[in-house]
């Protein structure tokens, strides 16, 4: 039997999906710094780099 940690399985926090192209705007084209935007969000620099991590993934699943 697997042991869980308590709480819900998908806790809400981070970033919503709906916010992620205004944290790619704010660093790729504003050049704001990763520690400014999640600042501003209430997160680590880490979740901003892995959101931006990511979306750039995506777009080159998108693209082959």
């Amino acid at each position: 039997m697997k042991h869980r940690r308590p709480g819900p399985k998908h806790p809400a926090y981070g970033i919503a999906a709906s916010q992620w192209p205004i944290v790619m705007h704010r660093v790729v084209e504003q050049k704001e710094p990763l520690r400014t935007v999640a600042a501003a969000y209430g997160v680590s620099h880490e979740t901003i780099r892995r959101i931006m991590l990511h979306v750039h993934q995506q777009l080159g699943q998108q693209e082959a």
